[in-house]
């Protein structure tokens, strides 16, 4: 189901970008899983691994949120070009 998903995002530059959030997403989603069962079976064991784990998948969020934020930022920057220039 999901490679299906990714196959039909094409690929186009933005195609690559939805891929590879939608990827990121999914991967969160499995670590978050993960992570709860090997908090439940191992703790002590695991907490080093966990806390990589949580820590990379946070930098991963970050990331993404920078991409997003200069994206909005570089489409507000061209609207408002195209607005001063026109009038």
């Amino acid at each position: 189901m999901y490679i299906e998903d990714i196959n039909k995002m094409g690929n186009s530059s933005g195609g690559c970008r939805k891929a590879s959030a939608f990827l990121l997403l999914y991967s969160s989603v499995i670590l978050q899983n993960m992570g709860k069962d090997l908090k439940s079976k191992n703790q002590a064991e695991f907490s080093e691994i966990i806390a990589i784990i949580e820590q990379s998948r946070e930098n991963a969020f970050r990331a993404v949120n920078h991409e997003l934020i200069s994206m909005y930022w570089k489409i507000g920057e061209y609207i408002s070009d195209k607005v001063k220039n026109s009038g």
